[in-house]
């Protein structure tokens, strides 16, 4: 075996950001209750406090409720009010 040094090189965290309390996302309230048809799709109940992710779609929006922090899903735009 030679004496070679080793050089250790940080990189960057790569993984999407954290988006629980506190993260980025826009507050939202959802109206209507909206059960999930599909895989990816948010199960959301009246009343819950939802955090949007992503608005690049006119119908529907990604994003999280503020209390399951670690489930990100897309939903009906018109199921949540912005705050």
């Amino acid at each position: 075996m030679s004496n070679v040094p080793c050089v250790l090189i940080a990189l960057p965290d790569l993984a999407p950001p954290n988006n629980g309390a506190g993260g980025e996302g826009q507050r939202s309230t959802c109206l209507y209750d909206f059960a999930a048809a599909q895989a990816g799709d948010l199960g959301l109940q009246e009343g819950d406090v939802v955090i949007v992710t992503d608005q690049t779609d006119a119908e529907w929006w990604v994003g999280y409720v503020e209390s399951q922090p670690d489930y990100v899903g897309q939903f009906p735009r018109s199921y949540v009010q912005l705050e």
